[in-house]
């Protein structure tokens, strides 16, 4: 019984640290796309089940028209270590998020607006949209490390 157990448990961990990282990177990549217009890359995923450590390495977002120039957003390295409550809590409690070189490009533009507001209008709810309550999800210890804004 006691080693059946073991097996089962040592299975899942495998299949979590195996499984996890592709199948979140595809999914962030193409979700992230549709939701903010824009093509998103992510480089790298690494998931420590035992832990609850997510690391992403080299997510970027196009900037605007073709994506050909510099990235919108760029972010070097994002480490994410969530706590075991967020089982029973049935929402995300991250005890630790480091952001490690973010990058934003912004230029404004000939009417006044940013070269982001696209995106952003992408984020609003809709007008006629139902009120939702808010997420929940609890944050603790942001790092974020040699970042910059460039404004144009």
């Amino acid at each position: 019984m006691l080693a059946g157990c073991v097996i089962v448990l040592v299975a899942a961990w495998l299949l979590a640290w195996l499984a996890v990282p592709p199948l979140l990177q595809s999914q962030a990549t193409q979700r992230l796309s549709a939701l903010l217009g824009r093509q998103v890359q992510v480089g790298e995923v690494r998931f420590s089940p035992w832990a609850l450590a997510l690391t992403v390495r080299d997510l970027r977002v196009a900037g605007p028209g073709d994506g050909s120039g510099p990235p919108q957003l760029q972010v070097a390295g994002l480490h994410a270590d969530l706590a075991a409550s967020s089982l029973w809590r049935r929402a995300p409690v991250l005890e630790a998020l480091t952001i490690e070189q973010p990058v934003l490009r912004l230029a404004r533009l000939p009417g006044g607006g940013l070269d982001i507001d696209e995106v952003l209008a992408r984020l609003r709810p809709a007008p006629d949209a139902p009120e939702t309550a808010p997420a929940r999800f609890a944050l603790y210890n942001l790092r974020l490390a040699d970042g910059q804004v460039l404004v144009d």
